[in-house]
């Protein structure tokens, strides 16, 4: 009986080790894979109004995290602006909101080089000539007026 007992014990064993290694193993990938993608902070001149629909959407997908938040939606308008009529939409629909001056509040965040590089080129495709802020703050009144969340975020 104990060497059977012993057998089962020792099967366990290395059956937690095997899914423990592959968890690590799995880990280290994604750390890896993630890491190899240069961040950048960056500083942003944003709407209040558009910071609290951040802090609202990364509450509700992103387990809070601002800087995941905002990246999905440069993602969103990377992939989007491929087809020409989305990226009219987007980028050249005017969206006044209030008029008059509008509260802009500096915000830092980090976000991939592929994603800041996007900023610069549509701000010079679109004709932004305030830069990466003013096609952010577009970007972001695109994602709050006219996409679904569930395109940006998933369900």
């Amino acid at each position: 009986m104990a060497g059977k007992l012993d057998k089962r014990v020792t099967i366990a064993l290395i059956g937690t080790a095997s899914v423990c290694g592959a968890g690590l193993a799995y880990y280290l990938y994604n750390r890896h894979f993630h890491s190899s993608e240069e961040s950048i902070e960056i500083e942003l001149n944003l709407e209040s109004a558009q910071l609290e629909w951040l802090g609202t959407v990364s509450d509700k997908y992103t387990d809070g995290d601002v800087a995941i938040a905002m990246k999905k939606v440069v993602d969103h308008c990377q992939v989007a602006s491929e087809d020409p009529k989305a990226a009219e939409t987007i980028f050249k629909k005017v969206r006044c909101n209030s008029c008059g001056k509008k509260e802009k509040l500096p915000f830092t965040v980090s976000l991939l080089q592929k994603q800041v590089d996007f900023l610069g080129d549509a701000a010079k495709k679109y004709e932004i000539t305030a830069g990466n802020d003013k096609c952010m703050r577009v970007m972001l009144e695109y994602a709050i007026n006219d996409a679904q969340e569930s395109s940006i975020f998933g369900d």
